[in-house]
């Protein structure tokens, strides 16, 4: 048995080394600058337009281009306290707001709500975060089917969310998700 067991840790260990050179070469050679066409796939053009885009998916350095160096970053992140992973087009922050402007469902429990009567808007807030309706993309849904408008606004770091039944503002429960371009 012992002797069967050789040549397949002899391949694991030269599958391991290969793993081992091939990291090693593609962290030491510097990331290639993307092309102009690339960069579009990856920055909006317009303020409309979402920075989203399957290629930053890997990217959790942030440098522009997915590689072993984003292996690198994962594994500081997990195993030697490094930095945490940059993640473009993830949720930011998400949950479900009731008609009075109370936490429903916390969501990702990096938030907090008010409803601002004199305005007639909810105010969310983002902990560590200064929403700006440009930077952000902000998705609401109402819950319960009804025929209402919903608009979004910022003002002071915060997201505004505007219900409106016809000509008059009104208070209903949402849900909502947020991601930072």
């Amino acid at each position: 048995m012992f002797k069967r067991t050789i040549p397949w840790l002899m391949l694991a260990g030269a599958i391991a080394l290969a793993v081992v050179v091939s990291l090693e070469a593609s962290i030491e050679s510097p990331p290639r600058q993307l092309t102009d066409s690339e960069m579009g796939a990856i920055r909006p053009s317009s303020a409309s337009e979402s920075a989203f885009s399957p290629a930053s998916c890997g990217d959790v350095n942030a440098n522009g281009t997915t590689t072993a160096g984003d292996v690198v970053t994962l594994v500081n992140y997990v195993f030697k306290s490094g930095a945490e992973p940059v993640c473009l087009g993830c949720n930011l922050a998400w949950g479900s707001v009731t008609v009075a402007g109370a936490i429903q469902n916390a969501g990702s429990g990096n938030w907090t709500v008010t409803y601002n009567a004199v305005s007639d808007w909810y105010e969310i807030t983002i902990t560590d975060e200064a929403y700006w309706f440009s930077d952000y993309h902000a998705s609401v849904t109402l819950i319960s089917p009804v025929l209402k408008v919903v608009g979004t606004d910022s003002s002071g770091g915060k997201l505004l969310v505007r219900i409106r039944d016809g000509a008059s503002y009104v208070q209903h429960q949402f849900s909502f998700s947020v991601i930072k371009h």
